[in-house]
């Protein structure tokens, strides 16, 4: 039985592909600034998961949510801990309010995001055989 990724909701699939492309598009316009290879491997895996959605392919389903939990959760929670250790570090001397706001509700975002996949995004098997 081959499996495949149903999106039951279709606004979800809009979200999820707007998502991705204007990741990939942003890491793209960071390459053309300056090369990083780091930069390179995420335009390389949000382009892999771009196909995948494409292909309705069942890797997909846990690629796009190790992208949000990655992009989205730990990504801000690491920075902010970082930020927050320097911080102390000096006495809180510069302390900035609009740095751990933002990193917060992307945090959020990326919560809700991830919750809506997990309900709305299903692996179905399809009945033919490969």
């Amino acid at each position: 039985m081959e499996t495949k990724l149903v999106f039951t909701n279709k606004r979800t699939y809009w979200v999820v592909v707007a998502a991705l492309v204007c990741t990939l598009v942003a890491h793209a316009l960071l390459l053309n600034r300056r090369f990083d290879l780091v930069t390179m491997l995420h335009i390389l895996w949000i382009s892999g998961i771009l196909w995948l959605i494409y292909l309705r392919h069942e890797r997909a389903l846990l690629n796009i949510k190790l992208w949000i939990i990655v992009a989205f959760i730990a990504s801000p929670l690491l920075r902010m801990g970082g930020r927050f250790l320097n911080e102390m570090m000096q006495d809180f001397t510069t302390s900035q309010v609009e740095f751990y706001l933002f990193r917060l509700v992307s945090v959020v975002v990326g919560l809700i995001m991830l919750n809506w996949i997990r309900t709305t995004v299903k692996l179905e098997n399809t009945g033919i055989e490969s």
